[in-house]
């Protein structure tokens, strides 16, 4: 059994996409079981109240409460799994579902503790597919992680939780998680339709700006000597600080300057690293764009 944790933001869908998930629980409820959890996100000043509604169908459930995270939204999920296998999916993509259960099967026939499949990237508003070509492996897995074509053992998480943020909480769960340590199965078919440029994705413009707080987590880590300092942290962080420093806005920008500076002070090594890697980093992420580019032109063209 696989259980599918599913936050869900506030927006005009909300009522379609419960049903839809719903629906999806009920035609495979032998094999997958459905966590709604809806964030009502009514303040950031507001504590979260987990299961202010319950809804306990025989196959999928649904919280709802005052989250205002995807990160806590997916911990208030997590409280809810038994099953031995559980994955975090976003509301508005689209699974292979069929592909996904047979690649969690195999995972578990063979004792594995992490499974990953292939991926495709859509645009609804843009009528364009991208198919991802690369076999998952894990350099590719590194460079783009998406939590939402994995899937873990539940015991193997231990603990494990997600801090309170709206961009790169799921890269920070995964790093906690040791993901490049673990026994993985690499699944070579598609398992996940993931949506780009999609007004519903709880990660909206302005999530950019909590880079800075990421990288104080990653200090506070740092400071109690409980992050792997190695090539794959480097690469991940690198390309977070980059990415922020490029399209956070200006008040964020200087926060993520000062976290690096803490950095640099509390692991100095790891500064360096960072720093040496950086131009690497900004040659893939305009590497990244340009190919983004010429695909959105050829599917255009077609």
């Amino acid at each position: 059994m696989l259980t599918a944790i599913i936050p869900i933001g506030v927006n005009h869908r909300r009522n379609s996409l419960i049903s839809s998930w719903q629906n999806i629980a009920n035609k495979y409820s032998t094999e997958l079981k459905v966590v709604i959890v809806e964030d009502l996100q009514s303040s950031q000043n507001i504590e979260p109240q987990p299961k202010l509604l319950f809804f306990n169908l025989s196959n999928s459930e649904t919280l709802v409460g005052n989250f205002n995270s995807p990160g806590i939204s997916r911990n208030i999920g997590l409280e809810r799994v038994e099953s031995p296998w559980v994955c975090f999916w976003d509301s508005d993509d689209i699974p292979e579902i069929s592909n996904f259960i047979q690649m969690v099967k195999e995972a578990d026939a063979s004792k594995y503790e992490l499974a990953i499949g292939k991926f495709n990237k859509f645009s609804i508003a843009n009528n364009i597919n991208y198919t991802s070509q690369k076999k998952p492996d894990l350099n590719s897995v590194v460079n783009e992680l998406g939590i939402w074509r994995m899937s873990f053992r539940t015991d193997s998480l231990a603990n494990l939780k997600f801090e309170s943020l709206s961009m790169a909480e799921d890269q920070l769960f995964l790093l906690d998680y040791v993901f490049y340590n673990k026994k993985t199965l690499y699944f070579q078919k598609v398992v996940y339709n993931y949506q780009i440029q999609s007004p519903l994705q709880l990660t909206n413009s302005n999530s950019v700006n909590e880079i800075a707080l990421f990288l104080h987590y990653i200090n506070s880590r740092l400071v109690n000597n409980q992050f792997s300092l190695n090539k794959y942290s480097i690469k991940i962080v690198t390309k977070l600080i980059l990415t922020g420093l490029f399209r956070a806005n200006l008040e964020f920008k200087i926060k993520i300057y000062f976290e690096c500076a803490k950095i640099l002070i509390n692991k100095p090594f790891f500064a360096i690293m960072l720093f040496i890697c950086s131009p690497l980093a900004i040659f893939n992420l305009f590497l990244n764009k340009i190919m983004l580019l010429n695909r959105t032109r050829n599917e255009r063209a077609k």
